[in-house]
C-alpha cells in the first residue's frame, strides 16, 4: 500500500475507517472527544470529510496523552490484563511460542534448499528426454546458488534483503 498517497487526502468515514483499521463506530465516539478533527462537518444527512493526516495525529498525540497519564498501578494492571491475554490465547492454540516452530520452519528451509539443489541434474534428463536438448547442469546450478545466496542475507527484521552489491537484476549484465 502507498501510505504516502494517503496521508493528508479527504476521505468519508468509511474510507478513513479501512485506512487507519478501526470501525466506523469508533470514529462516530471518537467525534465526540475535544479536538478530534473534521475538516468539513456535513451536518445532519450529509458526510463528514476528514484530512487523513490530522487524524493519525490527533490519534497519536491521543495514545501519547494515555500513556503518559498512566500511574505506575494503572501500567501494572494494563501488563498483567496484557499477560492474561497472552495466556489465554496459548490455552486456545490461537498462540504458540516462536520456539515452537523454529525446529519445523529450519527443517523446511533446509528440505527447500537441498530440493533445489538437486534440481538442475533432474532437469537435464527431462529436458533430453523430452526435447532432445543438451543443457548444461551447472549454469542452472549457479543461478539458484545465487538465488540462496541472497535469500541467506535476507534480513528477518526489515523485511527487505540486506545491501550487498548485488543487482536487482539477476539477469546477464551489459558492461
Amino acid at each position: 500500500m502507498n501510505w504516502g498517497a494517503l496521508v493528508g487526502k479527504l476521505v468519508n468515514k468509511r474510507d478513513l475507517a479501512e485506512i487507519v483499521g478501526v470501525s466506523e463506530r469508533t470514529f462516530t465516539e471518537w467525534q465526540k472527544e475535544p479536538g478530534f478533527p473534521i475538516e468539513v462537518n456535513g451536518g445532519r444527512g450529509a458526510e463528514n470529510v476528514y484530512d487523513t493526516a490530522k487524524v493519525i495525529k490527533f490519534m497519536v498525540e491521543r495514545d501519547v496523552a494515555k500513556r503518559a497519564g498512566e500511574s505506575p498501578r494503572d501500567r501494572l494492571d494494563r501488563v498483567k490484563a496484557d499477560m492474561v491475554e497472552v495466556d489465554l490465547a496459548e490455552r486456545l492454540s490461537q498462540l504458540a511460542p516462536a520456539a515452537l516452530f523454529e525446529r519445523a520452519w529450519t527443517d523446511h528451509i533446509v528440505a527447500a534448499k537441498n530440493e533445489l539443489m538437486s534440481l538442475p541434474h533432474r532437469l537435464v534428463s527431462e529436458i533430453h528426454a523430452l526435447h532432445g536438448v543438451m543443457v548444461d547442469p551447472d549454469l542452472m546450478q549457479i543461478r539458484i546458488e545465487e538465488a540462496l545466496k541472497k535469500l541467506e542475507k535476507f534480513d528477518v527484521d526489515l523485511d527487505e534483503p540486506e545491501a550487498d552489491g548485488l543487482d536487482e537484476d539477476d539477469g546477464p549484465q551489459d558492461d
